[in-house]
């Protein structure tokens, strides 16, 4: 069995939380892709934000099918992120519309059936300040993986011109699925976390055990962030192309350098947790 400190172990961990903010990688070739289409500004935008409503259900969804079907969090995750690269080059070699939306909801369907096991498999095989510097790490990989497609999109756009291309950077889920396949392990103790997790909803449900209210807030507001960040990463593109020209393709690089500040915030989560606990929360909204 490969080592859980070992630090490839941990690297391929973190390579599934790389791949699955990748949604947006496209967000450069919009303008592009409604020229090309022939679609209006908001069905161009919908290819990026529809991912997001699949998300949702399939977060939701993920565990009773892992329930139903006795799915391991490994498995569930393999299986997400193949979906991720099957679904994601779709749009490279299609033009119809219709079947370019329908792959970007099958995109999120599978950044949705793992979302939640990128967290749950950490806290099962690390502990202690490990486990908050690898939930660090994990958001700092997502942050970065955002970073990086973006900026490998943008470029492969600015190299062709094609607004196909920019898909591509969505194979780099395959490569992610390897590693992940052969370096995580996956045995009976991902199982006795799942029955514990069971057994905790069961005694939540009997009334010994609430969840704070302060939790719904923290979700709210959670929710009111990603709403303005995602709102301002879908209009960037066509407001960089209406100002510098249609022949514009520089704005995924600058979409990219936006997400420094939340990548270094995730390396350093597990410091500033350890020191701070709750108090992060504060110092995030300052």
């Amino acid at each position: 069995m490969n080592s859980k400190d070992s630090m490839l172990t941990k690297l391929a961990f973190l390579s599934v939380s790389f791949v699955i903010t990748s949604a947006y990688a496209i967000q450069g070739a919009i303008p592009q892709l409604k020229a090309a289409l022939g679609v209006s500004q908001a069905q161009a935008e919908y290819l990026a934000t529809t991912p997001s409503f699949a998300v949702m259900f399939f977060v939701v969804l993920s565990p009773i099918l892992q329930r139903i079907f006795k799915i391991s969090d490994k498995k569930m995750i393999m299986i997400g992120v193949g979906l991720v690269g099957i679904a994601g080059i779709i749009p490279f070699f299609v033009n119809n519309y219709a079947t370019i939306l329908a792959s970007r909801l099958l995109l999120g369907a599978g950044f949705g059936l793992y979302n939640s096991q990128c967290i749950s498999m950490i806290s099962v095989w690390y502990e202690g300040h490990v486990q908050s510097q690898m939930l660090g790490w994990r958001a700092a990989a997502e942050q970065i993986g955002q970073a990086f497609t973006l900026f490998v999109a943008g470029q492969l756009l600015a190299w062709t011109g094609n607004w196909h291309v920019p898909f591509l950077v969505y194979a780099l889920a395959f490569a992610v699925l390897a590693l992940f396949a052969i370096r995580v392990p996956d045995d009976a103790k991902v199982e006795v976390a799942a029955e514990a997790s069971e057994q905790v909803e069961a005694v939540a449900d009997n009334g010994v055990e609430k969840i704070s209210p302060l939790v719904y807030v923290l979700a709210l507001f959670a929710f009111v962030l990603c709403i303005d960040y995602v709102g301002l990463e879908n209009r960037f593109s066509g407001l960089a192309v209406a100002i510098k020209g249609s022949n514009y393709t520089g704005a995924s690089n600058f979409l990219s350098l936006m997400l420094i500040g939340a990548t270094l915030g995730g390396l350093f989560y597990g410091a500033i947790h350890k020191k701070l606990g709750f108090g992060t929360v504060y110092l995030a909204s300052a």
